[in-house]
């Protein structure tokens, strides 16, 4: 630098451009890439670009916390992930991610348009996901006719131990009919039509051996839209098919799941453990619409949920709002309704001695019989459990421990039905039961209590019913208001039997 007599600094021709240069080289470097603390770079890689004309080649050339920017259009790719980068659309509609018409199948011998492995954390947000249908071939004998719960594939699936973050998603199918036989004629094997998951933290094999760690998945699920699966697979699944390793997790949270409506399958909006190994999951503040024979929520094989502040509604023939089997699940704040065209079995089914559910402040309404074409005009709804169907708001089956406290249940053929046993495991008190069409509170096959209740309207107040076994129901500080027939209902279907209810109750008009 020059200075003058005065202490003022003189800016030289050539100081200036040297100093202009620094600037412009400094500028271009941060347009393009972002310092990291260990002294690399995080680039942002632009698609479609000379560079970069697909996803899958900005994907490879990409280094870890690279940025991708998918600009509007639809890009016609199969993707594999297996290092930590951002994929960024434009938005769900604009930005489309399509599976080719043919889908390789990946070293485990499954078909995924989207597969995150290596270990990589991925967060992809501002596209639609759109699958096409797949011939998925299982192990073992098939045939279009016999459901086979083996399939995997699909739109995404999380594995290697990878994490993924999607947000602001669309995950759909192009809407053709599932369950066509291919695979063409003997020898070659024969699979079925199928769109697979949409999303699967934990990966199946078909082929190879290889470790636990290869086909773990975990990540979080926030704002997306996942619909038109369910022949096969789920909408979302956690270690839900026959491989699948126990481990897996997620976060699913203000998402709207729905299941598809051609469903033939026992498949679930959210499914957790359907391969019998435990993952675990917290599923809060969906909307979760069950639309056939399937549940809205499965909690499975010893697996554990945290659900909470959703709103689920069954729409399809003897579907579940929520089913436990042999797992734990906290499930409080929900609403869990059924329709009244076509409903449900039960809001809430815990099944199985291995089963731990705590449920508090939900409300659970509108699973009755009736609602059931086929079964009204059969004459198969009715109060009488030898020979007609109850369906419940919560139904414990198998002597779990069951603790039911702070519920709203309305509009159920029973409110709350006890089988096969669960004193002491089960606590039953302070939940508000009205207008059941049959019973408010029910026991089957065993002993029970039922603490302070409020059961308000419906044919009967309390149930006991010795389908197999003798049965009392003990009850401590319950209020009937109102029954249409009779506070206490007595059921015995076997010679010799008895039921008896006994302790205390208050019967008001």
């Amino acid at each position: 630098m020059i200075w003058n007599r005065k202490g003022k600094r003189v800016a030289t021709t050539v100081l200036v451009m040297v100093v202009s240069i620094a600037m412009l080289a400094w500028t271009v470097g941060v347009s393009s890439a972002a310092a990291t603390g260990n002294g690399s770079h995080c680039a942002v890689l632009k698609v479609p670009s000379h560079q970069y004309p697909t996803i899958q080649s900005a994907i490879n050339a990409a280094s870890p916390c690279d940025t991708i920017l998918v600009a509007p259009g639809t890009y016609v790719e199969q993707l594999t992930i297996d290092k930590s980068v951002s994929i960024i659309g434009s938005g769900p509609g604009s930005t489309i991610i399509q599976s080719p018409a043919v889908v390789t199948p990946d070293v485990f011998g499954n078909p995924w348009m989207i597969e995150l492995g290596g270990g990589a954390t991925v967060a992809i947000s501002g596209v639609t996901v759109l699958e096409t249908l797949q011939c998925i071939i299982a192990p073992g004998p098939q045939s279009p006719t016999v459901f086979i719960s083996a399939y995997a594939g699909g739109a995404i699936g999380v594995g290697g131990s990878a994490y993924l973050n999607l947000q602001s998603a669309v995950v759909t199918t192009t809407g053709g009919t599932e369950g066509a036989a291919c695979g063409g004629p003997s020898p070659t094997p024969t699979g079925v039509l199928s769109y697979g998951d949409g999303i699967a933290f934990g990966l199946d094999y078909v082929v190879g051996s290889p470790p636990a760690s290869a086909l773990l998945g975990f990540g979080q699920v926030t704002g997306v839209t996942i619909s038109g699966f369910g022949y096969d697979g789920e909408p979302i699944g956690l270690c839900g098919h026959v491989n699948s390793p126990a481990g897996s997790s997620a976060l699913i949270s203000y998402d709207r799941v729905m299941t598809s409506s051609d469903d033939v399958g026992w498949y679930s909006g959210i499914d957790l453990g359907a391969s019998l190994h435990s993952c675990s999951a917290t599923i809060v503040h969906n909307v979760v619409i069950q639309s056939s024979a399937a549940n809205a929520v499965t909690v499975a094989g010893g697996s554990s949920a945290y659900i909470a502040y959703n709103s689920i509604s069954v729409v399809g023939e003897f579907g579940l709002g929520v089913f436990v089997n042999d797992s734990s699940a906290t499930i409080v704040y929900n609403s869990i309704i059924s329709s009244t065209t076509n409903g449900g079995f039960a809001g809430v089914f815990v099944l199985g001695s291995g089963a731990s559910v705590t449920l508090s402040y939900n409300i659970i309404g509108q699973f009755e019989c009736a609602y059931n074409a086929a079964l009204l005009a059969a004459g198969l709804c009715g109060s009488d459990y030898l020979t007609e169907y109850q369906f419940p708001g919560i139904l414990e089956d198998g002597s779990g421990t069951v603790v039911a406290t702070h519920n709203q249940i309305y509009d159920n053929d029973a409110g709350i039905e006890l089988d096969l046993g669960c004193s002491p495991n089960c606590v039953v008190q302070d939940n508000a039961i009205a207008n059941s069409y049959d019973y408010g509170l029910m026991g089957v096959d065993g002993s029970y209590s039922f603490g302070p209740n409020l059961v308000v309207g419906g044919a009967y107040g309390v149930a006991a019913v010795a389908y197999s076994v003798d049965t009392t129901v003990a009850l401590s500080h319950v209020v009937i208001v109102g029954p249409s027939v009779a506070p206490l209902y007595y059921e015995v279907d076997f010679s010799g039997g008895t039921a008896t209810i006994t302790g205390s109750w208050i019967v008001l008009p």
